[in-house]
């Protein structure tokens, strides 16, 4: 598997188990909208762009993290509650 590969894969997996990890517990009618294919489009459709710009010094596990953490809104609520200030999206993603 190519770095980009071991990305996508890496991501499509922590989405995936990101969303049954947060629907345990919720009842019946609850709001979805943080695991649903709507509420993950974007970080789903921009993980291809994404998988192209991994720095070439970054393995594909740290890579996904970074992303992970800051694509996936749950993720990115615990990093501001641990650290106490909004966390910046990495440079090696960000959009110009």
């Amino acid at each position: 598997m190519t770095k980009q590969e071991q990305f996508l894969w890496i991501v499509q997996t922590a989405i995936i188990v990101n969303a049954v990890r947060l629907t345990v517990g919720r009842g019946a009618g609850g709001d979805v909208s943080d695991i649903s294919l709507t509420g993950n489009w974007g970080a789903i459709s921009d993980a291809i762009r994404v998988s192209e710009l991994i720095p070439e010094d970054m393995d594909a596990d740290t890579a996904a993290d970074d992303y992970c953490t800051y694509m996936l809104s749950n993720q990115r609520r615990a990093e501001i509650q641990a650290h106490g200030h909004p966390l910046p999206c990495p440079e090696w993603f960000a959009r110009p």
